[in-house]
């Protein structure tokens, strides 16, 4: 069978089948059967591979895609923003932290031995007659005393941080001993339960509740102690004992560190017996110091600093301390810390 095409137009057109004459049901090459049938207009199209067909398109256009992509950095910028201030808040916290546990541990190591400024047993050095063998370490000896960072001892030149104050408490360890047997004056050997000396401290304390002598010890061990230098008083058996002297200065000096941005870190430090300076604390950056005078009540009507003290006396009539800190970090709200120390035996 043979297929003409009448009436093509752009939009439309019909197509006519004419039979060629072959029996009915006979295949026409995939043609429907019968006579004059007619094909859709969509069918048709089919018939001619060659022609254009419409295509749907599929998936993403650019400007979803570029809206995708604006709200996933925005989705981003969240998220970092959180984080920052999660770490933010966590730098902090842990700060705090670590600034509390200084202050606490300043606190207590402060008071455990500013409190016993002048112990020597029964009584304070200061109410004692001393007799000082030792002078050639310790010009002058006094239960408590201070500095500013102009006026500084030689031992102290070069450690302490400018502006800063110092102060210094001489003592009698805790860990002091009996002696066993009466000592004359003049001796230079004393026999005590046990010996309170140690290696990198030789320096002890006699006294009874009258006299005292600070001397230099020959030997950390055993249970006789040879001194340097003879005895100025005697000592019986049922009222003297012996311990360890400390002489310890406390003040602000450079640690040698420095922290993420390149400044200086400064700390607590404590000097005993015009030794070497040892740590107690890094972050702390300055520490003022004032006296609480007597007023001849046993009530303090005044704090001077050390540079208006200038008589022995007056030292002895200290009762208290104030200590003001200021510690370095970004807690500048809380940095300041006053601590306030009252002396055993005084007041």
């Amino acid at each position: 069978m043979f297929a003409t095409l009448d009436n093509f137009k752009t939009k439309k057109f019909h197509v006519k089948f004419i039979p060629s004459g072959k029996p009915r049901g006979q295949s026409n090459g995939g043609l429907p059967r019968g006579r004059g049938a007619a094909l859709p207009l969509g069918q048709a199209r089919g018939l001619y591979p060659g022609r254009s067909q419409e295509i749907k398109s599929r998936g993403f256009s650019l400007l979803e895609i570029l809206i995708a992509t604006v709200l996933g950095l925005l989705l981003c910028e969240v998220v970092l923003q959180n984080y920052q201030t999660a770490k933010n808040i966590y730098h902090a916290q842990t700060e705090l932290a670590y600034l509390g546990e200084n202050i606490r541990f300043v606190d207590l190591f402060l008071w455990q031995n500013i409190t016993q400024a002048g112990f020597a047993g029964c009584r304070n050095i200061s109410e004692l007659n001393l007799h000082n063998h030792a002078s050639g370490n310790f010009e002058t000896v006094s239960d408590i005393y201070g500095y500013d960072s102009s006026h500084l001892p030689g031992y102290l030149l070069g450690k302490v941080v400018k502006g800063t104050d110092v102060i210094v408490v001489a003592k009698a360890s805790a860990d002091v001993t009996r002696i066993v047997s009466d000592v004359k004056k003049g001796a230079i050997a004393i026999k005590v339960e046990q010996n309170p000396a140690t290696e990198g401290n030789l320096f002890l304390l006699i006294s009874d509740c009258k006299n005292a002598d600070l001397f230099v010890a020959k030997n950390h061990l055993g249970k006789t102690i040879n001194l340097v230098e003879g005895l100025s008083n005697g000592y019986g058996v049922q009222s003297a004992s012996v311990g360890r002297f400390d002489e310890q200065a406390f003040f602000i000096s450079n640690t040698a560190r420095k922290d993420e941005k390149n400044r200086r870190i400064y700390g607590l430090y404590y000097s005993t017996n015009h030794g070497d300076k040892h740590e107690l604390v890094s972050g702390v950056a300055d520490m003022q110091v004032y006296y609480g005078i007597d007023n001849n009540l046993g009530v303090v009507n005044k704090y001077l600093r050390a540079k208006e003290i200038t008589d022995l006396k007056l030292w002895n009539k200290v009762l208290s301390v104030r200590i003001e800190l200021k510690t370095q970090g970004r807690l500048s709200l809380i940095n300041r810390r006053t601590i306030y120390i009252k002396l055993r035996g005084r007041g």
